[in-house]
């Protein structure tokens, strides 16, 4: 997979330059997870095909294996060349970053949820002051190998909340534990409070699936982004 890919982009820079269209054109490489670093019965693997070392776990989880991904930009007309930017980004930052790169205006009501990432492109620093959201409801943990846990997830400054809908909330503090080996969701119960809020308030605001009902608590009053509270087990 890597030999295709390494070879496709080469035919498109070599397909840019022929045309003169080099100098005018910007390329972004990403991915949208990190690589799958547990088995799936489903696909018969026999092995782990890769790891995320140091980093924690891989595709389809919230820890930082499943979300750090590579993030290279080319814009050779917008200088900066070389340069390695610390900025923390998302995919949803790819929208109003691309309207930059071509010269066009920021559409706000179509990125609310996105930062261009220009500024870090260009040699300066980005703001961000808002907290970064994962959303992953689609899996089930009998359903596949590898696990595939419905979670959610909020980094704010170095402070990262994962809320696993069905086996508990956990906190790390990535500036000090930066691959996740200790969970300190009991040492600091207001951090996870005040991360949990925001949380939740993005849900209400930004989500309207409905599968991250616990299992044990599927028979709700109303719908669990509302917090109402379960009949079965009685906790909002």
């Amino acid at each position: 997979m890597l030999a295709s890919v390494d070879d496709s982009l080469g035919r498109l820079r070599r397909t840019l330059a022929e045309k003169n269209l080099t100098n005018s054109t910007s390329l972004i490489f990403t991915s949208d997870n990190g690589g799958l670093a547990s088995n799936d019965k489903r696909s018969g693997l026999a092995r782990i095909p890769t790891s995320n070392a140091p980093y924690r776990h891989g595709k389809t989880w919230l820890y930082e294996g499943g979300v750090r991904v590579p993030l290279i930009v080319h814009a050779p007309h917008h200088g900066g060349q070389g340069t390695v930017s610390e900025a923390r980004s998302v995919g949803t930052d790819l929208y109003p970053t691309l309207l930059g790169l071509a010269g066009l205006p920021l559409r706000p009501k179509d990125h609310r949820d996105g930062v261009s990432l220009l500024p870090e492109i260009v040699g300066r620093k980005m703001d961000r002051s808002d907290p970064i959201f994962w959303h992953y409801t689609y899996g089930e943990y009998d359903d596949a190998g590898r696990g595939d846990p419905r979670s959610g997830a909020v980094l704010d400054g170095d402070w990262k909340l994962i809320d696993f809908f069905d086996e508990g909330k956990e906190l790390y503090n990535l500036k000090e534990d930066p691959y996740e080996t200790r969970n300190v969701a009991k040492e600091f119960p207001d951090v996870k409070a005040r991360l949990m809020e925001k949380l939740r308030h993005w849900r209400r605001h930004w989500t309207k699936e409905k599968k991250y009902t616990p299992k044990k608590c599927r028979r709700m009053i109303k719908r669990y982004y509302n917090y109402s509270m379960c009949q079965n087990c009685g906790k909002s």
